[in-house]
């Protein structure tokens, strides 16, 4: 050990000696290469004029001239060259050739006289002949050239080894020889560095081997990675967010997947695509639904919230929201149909029994309108006859499915629903049909022959045929409302009518009228100021009046009075009424 700094020391300066050696064959190298660089130009120069001389041996077939001979030929020839260019051409070139000539004494001046005298050297030298053995000096002087700077190259590397190792051997103090130790402790400690500088190289040799194992894993790893990216691009993945967990698997098993995973994407597009396409049609669907003329009632912004082109974008996003108050929608309306259902069964049940009832006052006036037997031809005939034209079907479902058709009919409409007998007339022609009615009287004549023509040919009656079924009628009406209340006493009560003979004063028609009442227990009173006694001398108790004021009033008094003999209301002067069951109203 104390023997190494002297060798480390013997090293440096050997290295030292060695680097100045180094240093020294490079200047020479350096100065070689630029005489060779000196050379190869004025080698190019000569071959330049040499080549402007023209061929010499075929000037001078007996051999190569002198130098004097050459020099005249060259002198001839640049006279004959200066007669065929003009002088300001050759002075233009000449001055050319000295800016040329001043260039090149300029670079060769600026080189040390060091090189200048080494290049002179040279060139008188065997070397410098001619180019050929110029280029040849020159070739070998790279060689060396080279050769120096790769023993430089080496001599660092062994300086920088030598510079690492002197660092890992702390320099010895002064007088440190004689406290190291014995020379056997200096041998063991030299054989244990020996020993860890083995089991350097050792572990130098394995990390080499681990790098090259771990170099060939890598070759692998970027094998399979490539494969790996590879199926995600097949995949279509691009930096998947968040990063996945890494593939464990063999690259045949992750192409298999990959596959896999494609066929399953390309099932899922197309499941996507047959989802999108049924979409459509179902918002088509919607949006046609929507329009429908049975939604004209709802308002424009809900139908318009169905009637869009895009249902994923404006529809699907509340659809559960939507359908959850559609749903509470349509519960709150089957229940309020249900509540209309109920009213309208009640509705329909009413409207049966009127209709029934009706039918049943109709069927109770037809029977009612007979006539008494002191008329003649028409005694015992009904002189109305109203009704069904044809039989109607009166089962109490058929009878409630018009009602009930009638009622929704009247709802549909959205306008008043009509009340009291308009309403009984449409429930009853409901049942028995439009168009299946019969409506006709005995028309009135002189000689009481039964002729029965519709009401609708009333209008074209003289006054008193209209008079007299008037008459008729209003029998007819009161028997049946007696009847209705529980009365069947005989004797309808009295009947006054407002100046009839102005429009019937046919005497004939007068004494039928008078019969009809006599018959039905009616008694007669004509209010009239007709003076026809024709006329008013048919009833036996003629009552004439007079309008008197008093006292700024106006009175109607008794003027006259003519009574028939054999009526007996001659005789009565006073008149007293009691009825001992209550009185009639129209209530």
């Amino acid at each position: 050990v104390a023997e190494l700094p002297a060798a480390i020391a013997a090293c440096g300066r050997t290295l030292a000696a060695e680097v100045e050696a180094e240093e020294t064959h490079r200047r020479l190298a350096d100065t070689a290469q630029e005489h060779a660089g000196s050379l190869a130009r004025t080698a190019a120069a000569q071959r330049a004029d040499r080549s402007a001389l023209g061929d010499v041996h075929a000037a001078a077939p007996d051999g190569p001239l002198a130098v004097g001979e050459a020099r005249a030929a060259w002198e001839s020839a640049s006279l004959a060259y200066r007669r065929e260019v003009s002088e300001s051409a050759l002075a233009s070139s000449l001055q050319e050739a000295g800016h040329a000539l001043a260039r090149a004494r300029e670079q060769v001046a600026e080189l040390p006289a060091a090189v200048r005298a080494d290049a002179a050297a040279l060139l008188d030298s065997s070397d410098g002949l001619d180019a050929a053995a110029r280029s040849a000096a020159t070739g070998r002087a790279a060689a060396d050239h080279e050769q120096a700077r790769a023993a430089h190259a080496k001599a660092e590397a062994e300086i920088h080894l030598a510079r690492a190792e002197l660092a890992e051997h702390p320099a010895v103090a002064d007088g440190a020889g004689t406290e190291a130790g014995t020379r056997e402790d200096a041998l063991l400690a030299a054989s244990a560095a020996d020993q860890e500088a083995v089991g350097h190289r050792q572990r130098h040799d394995q990390a080499v081997a681990a790098a090259r194992a771990a170099a060939a894993e890598q070759a692998v790893a970027k094998e399979r990675a490539a494969e790996l990216r590879h199926a995600l691009d097949l995949l279509g993945v691009r930096d998947p967010e968040p990063a996945p967990e890494p593939f464990a698997g063999a690259v045949a098993d992750a192409r298999a997947a990959v596959e896999e995973a494609r066929s399953a994407l390309e099932a899922a597009a197309a499941e996507a695509q047959r989802s999108r396409r049924a979409l459509e049609k179902l918002g088509q669907e919607l949006a046609l639904w929507a329009a429908a003329d049975r939604f004209a009632g709802v308002k424009a912004a809900v139908r318009d919230r169905f009637r869009t082109g895009d249902l994923a974008r404006d529809v699907l996003p509340d659809a559960e929201q939507l359908a959850a108050d559609l749903d509470l929608f349509a519960a709150n309306l089957r229940q309020r149909i249900e509540e209309l259902e109920e009213h309208k069964g009640v509705v329909v049940t009413a409207m049966v029994g009127m209709v029934r009832q009706a039918l049943k006052s109709l069927s109770r006036a037809q029977s009612l309108s007979e006539l008494p037997d002191t008329l003649g031809e028409w005694a015992g005939q009904r002189f109305l006859e109203v009704g069904p034209r044809s039989v109607v079907e009166t089962a109490d479902a058929v009878v409630r499915d018009r009602c009930a058709r009638l009622v929704d009919a009247l709802t549909a409409r959205g306008a008043q629903v009509p009340r009291g007998h308009d309403l009984l007339w449409q429930a009853t022609n409901a049942v028995v049909g439009e168009g299946n009615w019969k409506a006709r009287v005995l028309k009135p004549s002189t000689t009481l022959a039964v002729e029965r023509v519709s009401v609708e040919r009333m209008r074209k009656w003289s006054g008193g045929e209209k008079v007299t079924i008037s008459l008729l009628l209003f029998c007819m009406i009161a028997k049946l409302r007696a009847s209705g209340r529980g009365r069947d006493r005989p004797g309808l009560g009295a009947l006054p009518l407002d100046n009839p003979l102005g429009k019937a004063n046919y005497v004939v028609f007068l004494n039928l009228q008078r019969k009809v009442a006599a018959a039905n227990g009616i008694q007669l009173i004509f209010l009239t100021g007709v003076g026809d006694m024709k006329a008013v001398g048919r009833f036996p108790n003629v009552i004439r009046m007079r309008n008197t004021r008093s006292r700024s009033r106006e009175y109607v008094s008794i003027e006259d009075r003519q009574v028939a003999a054999a009526d007996p209301a001659g005789v009565v002067d006073t008149t007293r009424v009691w009825r001992s069951d209550p009185a009639l109203t129209l209530l």
